[in-house]
């Protein structure tokens, strides 16, 4: 089976790497210092509004800042500990599903994250051996790798008859952190950014 790649040339600039020595200590990525206690969540619902729910309190998201990590002070949110990375999805009624993602983030590596919305498992893989990357990854599940830079492509297929969904060539660079996100039967790659410092609206 001849495959299509799509060509994401994923880089950021040494300084943000040398700039950022830690997942905790982000305060060069925003106009605003996060807080010491930061909490950073990212909403990928298919359709994301601008006000969302989340550890029972409502924040508000500035336009613009789709996908990016907003930092909220944990002591505003209640059940959440400092240092932790959420996304948030929709399920098929419209209601936010939480999904707590790995905290060890070092940069010396490249992180790979699967996330998967659909029902069908799903997992990461390099289509020319079909190597896995990521391993079957359920519906409203993260699975999660540590890799080293390389330019490689890699393919998100389905894991019970191993259909490829899509194939993607990447050039991967240490410190990067990427999020494939199945939803709706479709892939998003998604280079992880940090967005505003927010506080809880209600």
């Amino acid at each position: 089976m001849r495959l299509k790649y799509k060509t994401f040339l994923l880089k950021m600039s040494a300084v943000l790497f040398l700039a950022a020595p830690a997942a905790a200590d982000e305060s060069v990525l925003y106009d605003q210092a996060p807080p010491k206690d930061a909490v950073f969540v990212r909403l990928l619902a298919d359709n994301a509004k601008t006000d969302f729910r989340f550890n029972g309190r409502v924040l508000q998201r500035p336009p613009g800042t789709d996908t990016a990590y907003a930092a909220i002070s944990a002591k505003t949110l209640g059940n959440s500990e400092a240092g932790t990375f959420y996304s948030l999805l929709e399920d098929r009624n419209g209601n936010l599903v939480s999904i707590e993602e790995p905290k060890d983030r070092p940069n010396s590596k490249v992180h790979l994250f699967l996330i998967n919305a659909d029902e069908a498992p799903v997992q990461l893989i390099v289509p020319d051996r079909e190597i896995k990357v990521v391993e079957a990854t359920a519906q409203f599940e993260i699975g999660s790798r540590s890799v080293n830079p390389v330019q490689t492509p890699l393919a998100v297929q389905l894991a019970d008859d191993r259909t490829i969904i899509d194939t993607f060539d990447l050039s991967l660079n240490r410190g990067q952190n990427i999020t494939f996100l199945v939803q709706n039967g479709k892939i998003t790659v998604i280079e992880n950014r940090f967005g505003p410092v927010i506080e809880p609206a209600g």
